[in-house]
């Protein structure tokens, strides 16, 4: 396996993104299809201007050399992905994107292939359209003050340093018609970085129902934690849909992981229930860095 470094991105962060997603995979009492136990989310590649995306199972030149078992129609594709790059990753999640200040990524998924657990996303830059087109839909929320949970998300490390305010990871599904509500997360991160370390640290998250169908969100827990030289904001989520059988959505969780360069990498991992699950698609999520101040 050959793992691409690009501006600053070394082999320990990589490794303390994938090794978290480990963590957070042993911990989730629901899991893949077992014929997926034997793939590893442990391939990486560059996707232009520093970017990269990691915790993936294969890369793949086109969708051509997916096995699909059921392929997701072009309507109900949230984005627009200029050049795309093409992987598989263990349904229920996302590939990892690590974004630089002024970078907005995004995943979403094309297809599923049942019988191993994988699913074929595209991995890139949303079009402006595309992106806006999604924000027109499903607005932004506006930032809310969150209280601390647990750790220490101060760690004041001085002036003079560049502050990223506001990087935030989006994640949310949509189903195969592209018509029904369902609902979207987001988990916000601001904070200072020197190189070395992260200070500074603040975040708050966020969900929404875009529709008012009757859909609700049972559970909602939100963390933030400076590690030191890196901080992670997060929320464990529960969404549940009445109006089809309590078909739910778990976002078990939401990560937005702030490294000490100044990337921001998302770390997602969800589960679905109920007897409309075969109609949703995703996650699909954006991770969006605003420029350094």
């Amino acid at each position: 396996m050959k793992l691409l470094f690009y501006q600053g991105v070394s082999a320990v962060a990589v490794g303390i993104l994938l090794g978290l997603a480990a963590t957070h995979a042993a911990n989730r009492a629901v899991s893949a299809p077992a014929t997926s136990v034997s793939l590893t989310s442990s391939h990486s590649i560059a996707l232009g201007h520093g970017a990269s995306a990691s915790g993936l199972v294969a890369i793949l030149p086109s969708p051509s050399a997916f096995a699909f078992t059921s392929r997701v129609p072009t309507q109900s594709l949230p984005f627009v992905i200029g050049n795309p790059t093409y992987a598989t990753v263990l349904m229920g999640t996302a590939p990892v994107l690590t974004a630089w200040p002024g970078q907005t990524l995004a995943s979403e998924v094309l297809g599923y292939n049942t019988t191993n657990g994988t699913a074929l996303v595209a991995m890139g830059t949303p079009t402006s359209l595309s992106l806006a087109a999604l924000n027109a839909r499903y607005p932004a929320p506006q930032p809310v003050a969150r209280p601390t949970v647990s750790g220490t998300p101060q760690g004041v490390v001085g002036p003079g340093n560049p502050y990223i305010n506001g990087a935030y990871v989006e994640t949310g599904f949509n189903d195969f018609t592209n018509k029904i509500s369902v609902g979207i997360v987001w988990d916000y991160i601001s904070f200072q970085f020197t190189g070395s370390s992260v200070g500074n640290v603040t975040g708050y998250d966020h969900q929404s129902a875009p529709v008012p169908d009757g859909d609700y969100f049972a559970a909602n827990q939100h963390y933030l934690v400076n590690y030191g030289t890196y901080a992670k904001s997060w929320s464990y989520n529960k969404e549940i849909a009445p109006l089809f059988g309590n078909t739910w959505i778990e976002w078990n969780d939401n990560t937005a992981v702030a490294h000490s360069n100044g990337s921001v990498s998302p770390i997602v991992r969800t589960y679905t229930g109920g007897p409309d699950t075969s109609m949703l698609v995703g996650p699909w999520t954006v991770v969006s860095v605003p420029p350094a101040s």
